[in-house]
């Protein structure tokens, strides 16, 4: 090792390449128009995932009715968690304390992308 590693250079190379390959340079809007400024691209993905969970908005009735089924295996205490209102910034502040890597559901969407993309959280 008194020479040192040779492949450093090599594995820092690549590495920075993976890293300019992950990135999102543009996406294309509703008029198939490429965006490429971080406001535009900023304002697809809010309208993108705001559409996503318009789709299914289920009532609180078809939860209850969910949460109450004989094949719940909730127990009380964890129905009542997730039948409390939340807010942006906790939901922000929950994103940003996980680590990177870490994938947030079955999404397997990882932390990191919502951490770098710097999208506001709105209501």
């Amino acid at each position: 090792m008194k020479i040192g590693d040779h492949n450093t250079k090599f594995f820092l190379w690549k590495a920075a390449g993976h890293r300019a390959r992950n990135e999102i340079k543009g996406l294309i809007n509703d008029n198939e128009v490429l965006c490429d400024k971080k406001y535009d691209m900023e304002g697809i993905m809010v309208q993108y995932f705001s559409e996503l969970f318009q789709l299914f908005n289920p009532s609180s009735e078809h939860w209850n009715r969910v949460l109450d089924s004989p094949f719940s295996k909730l127990p009380q205490r964890r129905s009542d968690f997730l039948a409390l209102s939340f807010s942006a910034m906790k939901v922000q502040k929950a994103v940003f304390h996980m680590l990177p890597t870490k994938a947030s559901g079955i999404d397997s969407m990882l932390a990191l992308i919502y951490q770098n993309v710097g999208l506001p959280l709105r209501p």
